[in-house]
C-alpha cells in the first residue's frame, strides 16, 4: 500500500481523533514542520512502513497483527485485561490519587502487551536469558500504538524482550516486572526503559525511582528531566476544539532523592526540532531548565557540570552543534541522515572517554518516533548492564 494511502488510514488515539495527513500532523503536534520535505526526503514512507502493521490491521488481537510480529520472530501475548486496577487501594496506600472515571478506559485494568524471541521457548536455548525493554505509550494512546514505533522491530532483530504496560506508574510496572520474571527468560542485569512523549516523562520518572532495576534509560519526544517534571513554554498546537484530552496518571519523584546519584543511570533523548520548543538548546524559551536538566544527569553519572557558556559561545560550532544549540567537547558531536532525516548527536563522556549521557535532535521532525530513534536507543542500551547484587553501572564494549 502506498504511504500516502496509509497516512490517510492512520488512527493513534483512544479519543477517535484520525483522519488523513493533517490528522496526522495533529497528532505529531506542530504545524511547523515542512511537510512536503517530510515526505519528498524519504522519511513519510519510513515512519509509514514502520506504523504499516499497526494501520493494516488495528485489531492488535488479530491473527494477521500476532502473524506479523511471528513472522519477525517474536511471540505476541496479552496479558492483565481482565485483571481490573484498584485505586482506590493505591490512593489510601500511597497517597495518589486518580479519578479513573475522567481517564482513558485502558487505565481500568493493568493489562500489557509482550513481544518474546521465538529462540527463548526452544528447549536448546533453556538456561538463556534475554535482555528486556520496557516502552511506555504517550497519552491518549493505546497500547498498541507501541507496535508501530520501531522498539519491537529492533528487538526482534536483537533476540530482545519487549514489555508495553497500559498503565505507566512503578506500582503496576513492577509488579509487571514480576509477573514477567516468572514467565520468561528474562537478563535482570539488562532492564531498560523507553518511552515517548507521557511515556518520556514517566521514563524519567521511573529510572530516577528505581535505579537499581534500570540498567539505562531513554525518554524520547521529551527531554530528560529530574521527575518533577515542570513544562516550559510551548508553541500553541493547532488542534480542533472537538478533541477530548483525558488525563493520564503519572505520580511525579523528587529526582534529587534517587539513588541514581549513587549508582548511576545512563541516558539518552531524541526530540524534534519541530516539537515544542526544545532544540536548538540556546534559542529555546526553556533553555535554563534545559541546561539545568543537562547538569542534572550529568551529576548523576559523574560528569562534569555543563556551564553556560557551551549556550552562549557559538563561533565554529558544528553542523551538529549549531542544531543541537550547545557547543561540546571535540569529537562529541556527529550528523547522521537516515530516511531522509538528519540527526544531530551531541555526547557528554566520561574520563575513560564513554558516553553517560547523549541528546539527540532530528531535523524536520514534530511529535512523532522515527525507526531511526528506536534504533539509536537500543543501541545506546546495548552498551549498558547492571549489578544485580550491587546495582553497580556495568559499560560493555
Amino acid at each position: 500500500m502506498d504511504y500516502n494511502e496509509l497516512y490517510k488510514r492512520v488512527t493513534t488515539r483512544e479519543d477517535g481523533s484520525k483522519g488523513g495527513v493533517e490528522g496526522v500532523i495533529y497528532a505529531m503536534g506542530n504545524q511547523d514542520i515542512n511537510m512536503e520535505k517530510f515526505y519528498l526526503s524519504g522519511a513519510g514512507a519510513a515512519v509509514a512502513k514502520m506504523m504499516e502493521n499497526t494501520v493494516l490491521n488495528p485489531d492488535e488481537h488479530s491473527p494477521e497483527s500476532v502473524a506479523y510480529w511471528a513472522k519477525c520472530g517474536m511471540v505476541k501475548e496479552f496479558h492483565g485485561e481482565d485483571n481490573p486496577m484498584d485505586w482506590a487501594e493505591l490512593e489510601a496506600r500511597t497517597g495518589f490519587s486518580y479519578d479513573v472515571e475522567k481517564g482513558y478506559e485502558q487505565n481500568r485494568v493493568k493489562k500489557w502487551t509482550s513481544f518474546v524471541p521465538v529462540s527463548a521457548f526452544k528447549k536448546e536455548n533453556e538456561g538463556r536469558k534475554y535482555p528486556l525493554m520496557f516502552v511506555l505509550h504517550g497519552a491518549g494512546n493505546v497500547v498498541y500504538t507501541i507496535d508501530g514505533w520501531g522498539y519491537v522491530d529492533v528487538a526482534a532483530e536483537r533476540e530482545w524482550i519487549v514489555i508495553a504496560p497500559s498503565i505507566e506508574l512503578d506500582d503496576v510496572v513492577l509488579e509487571i516486572y514480576e509477573e514477567a520474571k516468572k514467565l520468561y527468560p528474562v537478563d535482570e542485569s539488562r532492564v531498560y526503559v523507553t518511552g515517548f512523549s507521557y511515556g518520556s516523562m514517566n521514563t524519567n520518572i521511573l529510572s530516577l525511582q528505581h535505579p537499581d532495576i534500570f540498567a539505562a534509560a531513554a525518554p524520547c519526544g521529551g527531554f530528560m528531566t529530574d521527575g518533577l517534571f515542570r513544562p516550559g513554554p510551548r508553541p500553541k498546537r493547532n488542534v480542533p476544539d472537538t478533541v477530548v484530552r483525558k488525563e493520564e496518571p503519572m505520580r511525579l519523584f523528587d529526582g534529587s532523592k534517587s539513588k541514581a546519584f549513587e549508582l548511576k543511570m545512563p541516558v539518552m533523548s531524541v526530540i524534534g526540532n519541530k516539537d515544542g520548543s526544545t532544540y536548538p538548546i540556546d534559542e529555546s524559551p526553556a533553555k535554563e531548565d534545559l541546561l539545568r536538566y543537562l547538569n542534572f544527569w550529568s551529576k548523576i553519572n559523574g560528569l562534569p557540570e555543563i556551564n553556560k557558556s557551551a549556550l552562549d559561545e557559538k563561533a565554529n560550532r558544528s553542523v551538529a552543534e549549531k542544531l543541537l544549540g550547545i557547543s561540546l567537547a571535540p569529537g562529541c558531536s556527529v550528523m547522521k541522515t537516515v530516511d531522509g532525516i538528519d540527526y544531530a548527536i551531541g555526547d557528554f563522556k566520561d574520563e575513560s572517554g564513554v558516553t553517560k549521557v547523549r541528546i539527540i535532535c532530528e531535523d524536520n521532525v514534530p511529535h512523532w518516533p522515527t525507526p531511526e530513534l528506536s534504533r539509536q536507543v537500543v543501541e545506546f542500551f546495548s552498551h549498558f548492564a547492571r549489578d544485580v547484587e550491587t546495582g553497580e553501572s556495568i559499560y560493555i564494549k
